[in-house]
């Protein structure tokens, strides 16, 4: 007899999984193939099981994925903004300070 307390129940995820229905629609397209996100994470975790380069080469095969979809994207930094203003030369401060007291 199973106990109907429902402390006693399992908690089994339901029929949409553990991220719900909206995951599998937001990670897949239309035709069900996978995204290259997905293809990147497949090929990572193949890589941390395989015993050996030799064991990674075929699993990678056997699934269709590519040893460069594991790779992570190459990203490049961002530019660093040129300063809105020019900046003075020394010679350009001191004659603008000498202006300012002189007319001062």
């Amino acid at each position: 007899m199973v106990p109907t307390n429902s402390a006693f129940r399992p908690s089994w995820p339901g029929r949409a999984g553990f991220y719900g229905a909206s995951h599998e629609n937001r990670t897949r397209t239309a035709c069900g193939v996978p995204t290259p996100e997905e293809r990147h994470h497949a090929a990572r975790t193949v890589a941390r099981h395989a015993r050996d380069a030799d064991d990674l080469r075929e699993l990678l095969d056997m699934l269709g994925l590519t040893a460069r979809e594991g790779q992570a994207p190459q990203i490049e930094p961002p530019a660093i903004p040129a300063p809105h203003k020019r900046r003075l030369l020394i010679s350009e401060l001191t004659a603008m300070l000498t202006e300012e007291r002189l007319g001062a």
